[in-house]
């Protein structure tokens, strides 16, 4: 994430239309973008959070399910509050030692192992706060390069010499984008994701399971 160099209603993120987000110094608007994450129901977040770590997740307030994929194999993740969950024959066959990976099989597995799962179950913990405190966090060198669009939405560009961030300039100032350009992934494309579906119903259950790792 961020900070390794790649890994609402009510939220507090006030309306406001471009006018009043293109003077607004950077920190400040990407602090609210991150305070407007920490207070809605759920997001959708998309892409590559790491060099070589993809994921299609949908982050809550107290936890995250969805998919992850790593040198090519795919496996189900579910995280409530700091505790996470991997689901995959396939990422145990390809980690693990044949007995143990069978073991586990297709059941879900309560990792605590930062190590497991190519080494990203770490990156992986707990993305509910990892999100708006990493990857939204503070970033220093950050200016306010105006507005833009970006897939049909007017947003405002902030950047610095590694990093850019896309923020809604119109309702809650939610984060959209996020590209890191400094250190591509291994198919050469920056890390980067992209944010949707905010409040969204979500219900993060954890499951019934009692394999761990």
């Amino acid at each position: 994430m961020v900070a390794a160099g790649c890994v609402l209603a009510g939220c507090g993120a006030s309306p406001g239309g471009p006018s009043d987000q293109s003077a607004r110094p950077a920190a400040s608007v990407l602090a609210e973008a991150a305070q407007a994450l920490r207070g809605t129901r759920s997001y959708h977040v998309s892409g590559m959070l790491d060099p070589g770590l993809s994921i299609d997740i949908v982050v809550s307030r107290h936890g995250s399910t969805g998919r992850v994929t790593s040198h090519g194999v795919t496996w189900d993740e579910i995280g409530v509050d700091t505790r996470t969950w991997f689901r995959g024959r396939a990422l145990w066959n390809a980690t693990l030692p044949a007995a143990q990976a069978d073991a586990l099989g297709d059941d879900w597995v309560l990792v605590s192992d930062p190590s497991a799962a190519f080494g990203f179950a770490g990156p992986l913990h707990d993305l509910q706060t990892r999100v708006p405190g990493v990857v939204f966090g503070r970033q220093p060198g950050l200016s306010n390069r105006g507005t833009k669009k970006l897939n049909g939405q007017e947003v405002l560009e902030l950047a610095n010499a590694t990093d850019i961030y896309d923020v809604l300039t119109s309702g809650v100032h939610y984060p959209v984008r996020w590209l890191e350009t400094e250190i591509p992934g291994p198919d050469g494309k920056p890390c980067g994701i992209t944010l949707d579906r905010f409040g969204d119903p979500s219900d993060v259950v954890a499951p019934a399971t009692d394999k761990k790792l």
